[in-house]
């Protein structure tokens, strides 16, 4: 009926004002049909604003893929120093002098993202790194009470 016509004649008025390539020797560049410069400058200026939207999409994308690369890297390594612990390369043992012995600080210095390429200057960096530095703290916080557990253990074994 009326709208479908209605529309019709605004698909064709959109048309019209679309770019089309303005000759097959300049594939790059592109014209506007309009009568009106004014029509064509806004035009213009939204297929622009539609590529930098583009470059900046895909900016956007190649940061969260590089994020969450590391992120699983940062889980690889939380993964090996968590087996080294429980195959007991970590253990907290007592000395002779009662302290600690503490192969966890070692390991829990390992965790850290990588210092290279383009992860080294993101904008998220500083978040991984305060990832990294709490789950270190964990580990050393986990560690020390393990050792006090051992010696407290150790002392009543004596006693």
């Amino acid at each position: 009926g009326e709208l479908a016509q209605e529309r019709a004649a605004r698909v064709e008025q959109l048309q019209a004002l679309t770019r089309h390539e303005s000759s097959p020797s300049s594939p790059g560049k592109q014209a506007f049909v309009s009568k009106s410069r004014e029509v064509d400058a806004v035009v213009t200026a939204l297929h622009q604003n539609n590529d930098t939207l583009k470059r900046q999409k895909a900016m956007v994308i190649g940061q969260l893929q590089l994020l969450h690369k590391t992120v699983a890297d940062v889980a690889r390594q939380v993964a090996a120093v968590a087996a080294e612990l429980r195959g007991g390369g970590g253990r907290a043992d007592v000395d002779d002098d009662g302290g600690a012995l503490l192969d966890v600080v070692a390991l829990a210095e390992q965790l850290r993202p990588a210092d290279d390429g383009p992860a080294a200057k993101a904008a998220w960096r500083p978040a991984v790194e305060d990832l990294c530095s709490q789950i270190r703290e964990l580990l050393l916080a986990s560690s020390a009470r393990a050792a006090s557990s051992a010696a407290a253990a150790a002392a009543a074994a004596a006693a």
